[in-house]
């Protein structure tokens, strides 16, 4: 029975008990004369608590199952009885294990240890496990004075050790007990037992007259009796009628069926119910098909799980038959597919296999969704992982031409497979605690199926090896690490570390791996803590790096004395995005009242006492929590949301949302990552300063100008050059993004934009699509019909003293769609820059369906005896929009459909209890259902219905809500849990009598010729109809507004002026007048309504309105010493009620609000105090400056004030002391690069070097040799920026030396060199842009500013500089003798260069690009020579130094070298700058021939790594510029580095090559 009301429905079993004593210890048990009744009724309520069933309404008749049960309990038993204990059972070999579990509950009824004392205390074995039986005994004699014994014993069934119980979250056929349960969940039942026997003879020697018992077995779902529950009540009684002496029969053979204690059957199978049969699953297949162009209804999530439930009970051959038969329709195979995952058996695997190998299955349309969703086979087998791997390895190449689409989609099949497969892997191990190692060293190959893919070379048509190579070392490495991370396993922990602590691979996959150990972490959570540990404390390392490491940390379940000593660092740490992140988490951590989390928020307490606080901005890392926890219920649920920014990022550069529900054991809700960092990139290339959108006055500039034409390349043989003899270190920044929603631990939705699509999307700061191509693109229809289905089980049995199982199954499914339309069309095209108008149609209608059917009861293969809850949601919400833009008079429409039906449901939520009496007779199933409002035909609840609804105006459409319940009236508290009381909610919308098809907001701006003095803008609001002529009857409505802006010049005032009108009522209108003075306050008069001339007092003044209702509003602000306010005041007549409302009930919920929110998920404070309003009527607003990063806002309201203090901002609260409207132009100011601050490089030309983390060096350039001074060394290389020295004029004491940039912008050369005027004193600079002088006078400026056609570059000049603006984040100033450098936040740690990586770490500096992995010097004269660009070859006139990789000894010595007595060949172990073997160092007084002056000194320290050799010359010969493994320095030298070479012409034939 539930809880919800006093109905019940049972079975009696009368039968006679022959009890014969074989031996001392041996009784035999036979069942005869059996007789099954039903029984149906409600009982009292007044006894229920007591556990006892009264009858009131009753129905008994005799069962049809009496058969079924003679059957099946006509075999005899056996039992050893020693001393009131049961110690072993015989039973015949056929007998199912149902049947003999029924007869130890009879067996149960004689288990009686008696003592000396009358009240004590035993564990007492028994069929429900040892528990604890607590004995009262009353001792009499009867006439003849026999000793008689009253017995009342009371077991407690809860808390039994070695209970038998059952648990498992599918419907496995095999099963097995559940070993580990009790330290997974929390016992959902409560149950106790109560046993009262009478017994004739002595403490010792007695035998039993009669025994009773009686059980009650509460199951509550939510963990709370307020809630609901199920109730079992069992009752049994055993009576001794006579004691008389036959002969027994030959007992039949019989085996041990082990002792008293419960054996749950091998075989459970709750499906009985339904036929195996074809035609069920194509009923519901049927079912479900017909609604996928149709709204669901409340059955389809119930149609769903009957089709799981019904494969289930297919084998191999049958699913193939459904398979082949849903081939040629589409819509019925799709249902299939989402089904098939939830099959739970090595069937369903094996099918998937087939379809793969021989590629039944539409790949693009169903491969991913069926693969994601074999992540939920909660009890997999060694089979069913080796048939997903086999899967996995069969998708090595697209199956049919190699176009990226093709690759991208196997890929996509691919990662969802090797996902699944780890999944499974996962569940395996915490099943079996053992995973076969050759499982474990398929995911570690798994990239090994790819790339030993042959591809042949007639299908690469349309994808480079380029391309490919790119997949194999980016995407597939990444699907192999997500999937170690699914499968949890230790043995794939070193692969991990080498791809966390290997700084040289994307970013990407390093943060995977490190995510990847948080299922290891709880297995050797100290072995990953060493991994971490170091990266979380390197402030080099990358943000979202350390990030993730800190969550991973967490997972080892630190210590608090480890936690101290982790975030100790934190104080020393200089990133804030990393700061901020680990102090918020602390925090919230620390705040935690969930049990599971005890230990780490006491840890999180400690640790957080050492951390210094400091501001928090909402522009930094954070983590954000809610979580509401009842410890009485022991549930709970929690969310979080981590925002992870990088430096200088203008939104957040990833995303995580999860919540997860706690009940009894752990539930992802629904987890939500969004990987947003190229956006960074597009927003700053589309709005920020050099973009393409600040130069637009409307959408309309940007649809007409010039598109991105292709263009000569002046830059490319030049740089690869430079790429040759200065090989940067990549990186490997690749633009991508990515976005991923997972319900229930599953994977929903999955998508990833790469490299290759922003590469096409973005260029030069412009959409580089063709437009051509992007209307054909645009006209075509778009349709969208996404669906996704999840489904989740979980099944538990317990034990009873009668011997019939308990079960409690919980099914939940959900159903996920998503239908969107979509159209365009341009009149006549997008290339006519006269085009009429732009049309756009989108039609979304978002469908969740979710059902919970919860069901407990006895369950035998006979019959059962279930009471079942069934809650069902059906939210839909049908949306369609269009939007037309017309280009001529600059008019934008949105227009939304009106209700097309009389009424359309937007939410129905239902409830419902029953009961089921349900027999299976040879084969057939009868199942008596009654929904307990009624039992035996009388109506048991009193039905409440409650109905309101919403109009926003008079005659239009209604949007209701009807609630209806059967309100039981012994029955108090709420009742909408389905377990107290069947209910229905209904959110619906219906028609008014005034029904228009459509309803469109129209805007337009006015007087576009004096828009500068006058702004007049219009907009309309408009009801009407598609088709007028068949609804002559219909009078359109519509209300206008006009609004006025005018600016004085005089004054600087602007006059503000609105209107609106409606042509429904004609003596209706809105008025606002007012005006803005130059210091930015505000102050407006508004009346509204029917017209109605009168004074009325407002703050104790008269004032004259003329309509029915008047407001005032006035906006101020006061700039004080400390602090800024900015105030606004509304003032009415009389507070509108429905304000005052509004007021009432936010003073109800918001100690809710404040507790259960604000508190948890944001670091403000807030108050609400009882306050007077000084102003009658009024309602006062206020913000105020607290802190550089805070302000504080109050509202003042009739009666009381709400406080909300330490709010963060985006930016300095500086800026606030600007007036209101000014803030609010600003920050709508499509400029969205002023708030990262930009990073500067400086260097002059005394050779003092200032980089972008602002560490000073000096370096003296050698001659005229140029260098990197800054480079993109992401693999976009959209920049690099070279400087050398040139000589202007040579003195007979001094040299006149000057600075020359060449700046390489995507495909255009800029140079920037310093020269001199005729007066050869005075310093000019020259300008060539692709070889190509543009400007070069100081005094005449024909041309102050020169745009570079297709590369959104601009160059400026004024009287001492020149600037270089780039779209592309950087800006070059040089003057005469300084240069410096200017990157945007879009460059943080992707730049390289004498100007350093811009990571703004210090320590970071110094990075040479020796190695493909960054190096780091200590001595600014290596650093800066290993950025120097040698020439082409030894003749090269403006820098002939060659790099040597090894350079020999032998050049710059004569000084032959031994090792001990044999000669020996040297070589440097790092790169060094020196003359070509064919060439003579110039001594510095020469360097300068025209001049005294001596060249400063260039000096370095290398070692040498020595050899034996019988002939050194040789050795040089053989192994210059070589680079060899041994590295040991055994000989360290000062090398000079020489300013130039002299050089013979010969040199260069003699070098043979150039360099």
């Amino acid at each position: 029975m539930p809880q919800t009301g006093l109905e019940f429905v049972g079975q009696k079993i009368l039968c006679d008990v022959e009890l014969n004593v074989l031996t001392a210890e041996i009784m035999h048990m036979n069942l005869t004369n059996i007789t099954v009744q039903e029984v149906n009724g409600t009982y009292n309520s007044t006894l229920k608590e007591m556990g006892f069933l009264y009858p009131v309404n009753i129905s008994v008749w005799n069962s049809s199952l009496t058969k079924n049960y003679t059957v099946a309990l006509r075999n005899p038993v056996t039992f050893q009885y020693v001393n009131g204990k049961i110690k072993k059972v015989f039973a015949n070999k056929t007998d199912p294990e149902w049947v003999v579990n029924i007869k130890k509950g009879i067996m149960n009824m004689l288990t009686l240890q008696m003592e000396n004392e009358d009240v004590f205390t035993k564990k007492e074995e028994g069929i429900s496990g040892t528990c604890e039986t607590v004995y009262n005994v009353k001792e009499r004699r009867t006439e003849d004075n026999f000793k008689v014994f009253n017995i009342t014993k009371v077991r407690d069934l809860t808390n039994c050790t070695d209970t038998p119980y059952l648990m498992w979250k599918t419907n496995d056929l095999k099963t097995k007990e559940c070993k580990e349960c009790d330290k997974e969940m929390t016992q959902p039942i409560k149950a106790i037992a109560t046993f009262k026997c009478n017994v004739t003879g002595e403490r010792s020697n007695a035998f039993i007259e009669s025994c009773k018992s009686w059980a009650r077995y509460v199951m509550t779902p939510t963990m709370d009796m307020d809630d609901g529950s199920f109730m079992v009540m069992q009752n049994q009684s055993l009576v001794l009628k006579e004691v008389k002496s036959r002969k027994i029969k030959p007992l039949p053979e019989l085996t041990q069926r082990g002792n008293i204690k419960f054996i749950f059957p091998e075989l459970v199978n709750d499906e009985d119910k339904y036929n195996v049969t074809l035609k069920k699953v194509e009923f519901f297949v049927n079912m479900l098909s017909n609604q996928s162009f149709t709204n669901f209804t409340l059955d389809t999530p119930s149609h769903f799980i009957h089709l799981v439930r019904s494969l289930r009970e297919c084998n191999i051959t049958q699913l193939r038959q459904v398979w082949n038969w849903t081939e040629k329709t589409m819509y019925k195979r799709d249902w299939i597919v989402k089904a098939l995952p939830y099959v739970n058996k090595t069937d369903m695997t094996l099918l998937v296999k087939e379809m793969f190998f021989n590629r039944t299955i539409n790949i693009t349309r169903h491969g991913e969704d069926l693969l994601l969703g074999l992540g939920n086979t909660q009890k997999p087998t060694i089979k069913m992982i080796q048939d997903i791997k086999d899967t996995c390895e069969l998708l090595k190449e697209p199956i049919v031409d190699v176009t990226r689409e093709n690759v991208t989609t196997t890929l996509r099949t691919r990662r969802a497979c090797w996902l699944s497969f780890g999944d499974m892997i996962y569940r395996f191990k915490k099943n079996e605690r053992f995973v076969p190692s050759t499982i474990a060293r398929s995911l570690t190959d798994c990239r090994k199926s790819w790339e030993n893919s042959k591809l042949s070379t007639a299908k690469i048509t349309k994808v480079t090896h380029k391309m490919l190579l790119e997949l194999r070392e980016d995407v597939v490495k990444m699907h192999c690490i997500e999937a170690m991370g699914n499968a949890g396993l230790p043995d794939h922990t070193e692969l991990l570390k080498e791809t966390i602590l290997d700084d040289t691979r994307p970013i990407d996959h390093r943060v995977a791996a490190a995510t990847a150990l948080r299922r290891i972490a709880k297995e050797i959570p100290r072995k990953v803590m060493t991994i971490l540990l170091p990266i979380l404390r390197n402030p080099t390392e990358d943000p979202e790096l350390r990030i993730v490491c800190w969550r991973t940390t967490l997972e080892c379940n630190p210590t608090p004395a480890m936690m101290t000593l982790i975030t100790k660092d934190v104080n020393k740490w200089t990133n804030p995005e990393v700061r901020t992140f680990v102090l918020t988490h602390l925090k919230n951590l620390a705040k935690s009242q969930n049990p599971w989390e005890k230990d780490l928020a006491k840890a999180a307490r400690y640790a957080i006492l050492f951390v210094r606080p400091f501001n928090i901005t909402s522009k930094v890392s954070q983590n954000r929590r809610v979580e509401f926890f009842t410890e009485d219920k022991m549930a709970g649920v929690k969310c979080e949301l981590d925002t992870i920014f990088g430096k200088q990022n203008i939104i957040p550069r990833r995303v995580s949302a999860k919540c997860d529900l706690r009940h009894r054991q752990y539930w992802d809700l629904f987890e939500m990552n969004i990987h947003t960092d190229s956006l960074n990139d597009v927003l700053d290339r589309v709005f920020g300063t050099s973009g393409s959108w600040p130069k637009r006055k409307s959408i309309f500039d940007m649809l007409n100008e010039k598109r991105f034409t292709e263009t000569v390349d002046y830059t490319k043989d030049e740089l690869s050059k430079l790429k040759l003899k200065v090989s940067p270190y990549s990186k490997l920044t690749k633009r991508h993004a990515s976005a991923q929603f997972k319900m229930f631990g599953t994977d929903m939705w999955y998508n990833q934009l790469d490299d290759t699509f922003f590469e096409e999307l973005m260029d030069v700061g412009k959409l580089s699509t063709k437009m051509i191509d992007a209307e054909i693109e645009l006209m075509k229809p778009q349709r969208v019909n996404t669906t996704k289905a999840i489904m989740s089980e979980v099944n538990q049995q317990f034990a009873t003293i009668v011997g019939l199982p308990l079960a409690y199954n919980m099914t939940n499914s959900a159903i996920i769609r998503t239908q969107i339309n979509t159209t365009f069309a341009a009149t006549p095209s997008l290339q006519d820059s006269k085009h009429v108008d732009l049309v756009a149609k989108v039609n979304v209608t978002p469908e969740i369906m979710f059902i919970s059917m919860q069901s407990f009861g006895c369950h035998t293969p006979v019959n059962k005896l279930v009471s079942e809850s069934n809650n069902t949601i059906n939210f839909t919400l049908p949306l369609t929009t269009k939007v037309v833009v017309d280009y001529q008079t600059k008019k934008y429409s949105l227009e939304f459909d009106h209700l097309k039906r009389d009424r359309v449901d937007v939410l129905t939520i239902k409830h419902n209890v029953s009961l089921i009496h349900e027999k299976t007779m040879c084969g057939k199933h009868q199942v008596f259902k009654k929904n307990i409002t009624v039992i035996n035909g009388t109506q048991t609840g009193t039905p409440v219905n409650n109905t309101m609804c919403f109009q926003a105006y008079e005659d239009c459409a209604l949007l209701c809500m009807n609630y209806t319940t059967f309100k039981k009236t012994y029955r108090t508290g709420p009742v909408w849990n389905a377990l107290r009381a069947p209910s229905k909610i209904e959110v619906f919308a219906k028609k008014g009598t005034f029904n228009p098809d459509k309803i469109i907001f129209e805007y337009q701006p006015l007087n576009l010729d004096d828009w500068e003095r006058v702004k007049e803008m219009e907009a309309k609001i408009r009801f009407a109809v598609e088709k007028p002529s068949e609804r002559p009857t219909f009078v359109e409505r519509s209300s206008t507004a006009r609004l006025v802006l005018t600016k004085q010049a005089a004054t600087g005032r602007t006059l503000i002026s609105a209107t609106m009108l409606r042509t429904d009522m004609s003596n209706w209108r809105a008025v606002i007048t007012g005006e803005q003075n130059p210091e930015g306050d505000v102050e407006l008069e508004c009346e509204w309504g029917k017209e109605n001339q009168r004074n009325i007092l407002v703050n104790n003044t008269q004032v004259m309105v003329s309509r029915e209702y008047y407001m005032k509003f006035i906006s101020d602000r006061w700039i004080l010493p400390n602090t800024t306010v900015h105030n606004m005041t509304i003032l009415w007549e009389e507070v509108p009620q429905w304000l005052s409302t509004v007021g009432r009930t936010y003073l109800k919920y918001m100690p809710m609000v404040k507790y259960w929110f604000v508190k948890t998920a944001t670091p403000w404070e807030v108050t609400l105090e009882p306050k007077k309003n000084w102003i009658e009527n009024s309602y006062q607003m206020c913000m105020k400056t607290k802190t550089n990063d805070t302000v504080d806002f109050f509202i003042v309201m009739q009666d009381q004030e709400l406080k909300v203090t330490d709010i963060p901002l985006p930016v300095n609260t500086t800026f606030l002391k600007k007036p209101l409207p000014t803030i609010v132009r600003s920050w709508l100011k499509p400029n969205i690069t002023l708030i990262p601050k930009p990073t500067v490089c400086n260097i002059t030309s005394k050779g003092l070097f200032t980089t972008f983390d602002a560490v000073r060096f000096n370096y003296t350039m050698p001659g005229t040799c140029p260098h990197v001074v800054a480079r993109d060394c992401s693999t976009d290389e959209r920049f690099t920026v070279l400087l050398q020295n040139v000589t202007l004029r040579e003195e007979y004491d001094t040299v006149k030396t000057g600075l020359k940039s060449i700046v390489y912008v995507l495909k255009t050369k800029v140079e920037l060199e310093t020269k001199l005027e005729s007066d050869l004193t005075t310093k000019k600079l020259e300008i060539k842009v692709n070889g190509q002088k543009v400007l070069e006078n100081w005094k005449y400026i024909p041309k102050p500013e020169i745009e570079i056609e297709d590369t959104n570059t601009t160059i400026k000049r004024n009287a001492t500089h020149i600037t270089l603006l780039s779209g592309q984040g950087l800006t070059v100033i040089m003057s005469a003798d300084e240069l410096l450098v200017n990157v945007t936040h879009r460059h943080w740690n992707t730049t390289c260069g004498l100007c350093g990586n811009n990571d703004g770490e210090k320590t970071s500096e110094f990075r040479t690009p020796w190695s493909k992995q960054p190096t780091h010097v200590t001595n600014a004269t290596k650093f800066g020579l290993s950025w120097l660009v040698q020439g082409d070859d030894c003749l090269d006139q403006g820098c002939n130094l060659k790099k040597y990789v090894s350079l020999p000894i032998n050049l710059i010595t004569d000084e032959p070298i031994l090792i001990g007595t044999k000669k020996a060949a040297c070589f440097s172990v790092e790169p060094v700058f020196y003359c070509p073997k064919e060439c003579e160092p110039i001594p510095r007084v020469d360097v300068f021939p025209g001049s005294r002056y001596e060249a400063e000194k260039i000096a370095v320290e290398v070692g040498f790594s020595c050899l034996r050799t019988s002939d050194p010359l040789v050795q040089y010969n053989k192994m210059e510029d070589m680079v060899y493994n041994t590295k040991t320095v055994d000989i360290v030298k000062e090398i000079e580095v020489p300013h130039k070479c002299h050089c013979q012409n010969t040199c260069l034939t003699e070098s043979k090559t150039k360099w």
